[in-house]
């Protein structure tokens, strides 16, 4: 999709639009301004199953939050709690799909990452290409439910 930087007008040929929160945050790409404005898209039918899954994920009772993490755009959908910024987030999602890409390039078999902090268990699970789930929860094993769930979006999103 193309954006225009709010600051020189540059067009910006973004793939698949970095939202938080209802809004178009990107670096254009020739002035480096950050740019953040409402945006509102219509969504896939898949985009659509999956945020339904993100949904139904955050409902359980163990799960503290979740956010998708792009290994390139950064954070694409967030929802954890408020008290964390979007710099937070974006911290931990670059932090923890490195560490699980360290992993994976020593031991291939892996399928996810778990790691605990503050009393806070997060696991990361890759859903595609370089797009990673994280999911913030209270307890370190995550309810069949919540597993089944984050496979179900490997297949919704795309």
């Amino acid at each position: 999709m193309i954006f225009f930087c709010e600051d020189c007008g540059e067009k910006n040929d973004l793939d698949g639009p970095p939202l938080f929160h209802g809004r178009v945050v990107f670096k254009c790409r020739a002035c480096g301004y950050d740019n953040a404005y409402a945006y509102s898209a219509s969504r896939e039918e898949g985009s659509r199953a999956g945020a339904e899954i993100l949904k139904e994920i955050c409902s359980f009772a163990d799960v503290i939050g979740l956010f998708l993490y792009h290994g390139t755009r950064g954070v694409v959908d967030n929802r954890m709690p408020d008290i964390l910024t979007r710099a937070d987030v974006e911290t931990l999602g670059r932090t923890f799909t490195q560490t699980y890409a360290q992993g994976l390039s020593r031991y291939i078999d892996i399928h996810g990452l778990c790691v605990v902090m503050a009393d806070k268990h997060f696991t990361v699970h890759p859903v595609q290409a370089g797009l990673f789930v994280v999911i913030a929860a209270r307890t370190p094993c995550l309810p069949d439910g919540v597993r089944k769930r984050v496979v179900e979006l490997a297949t919704k999103r795309g």
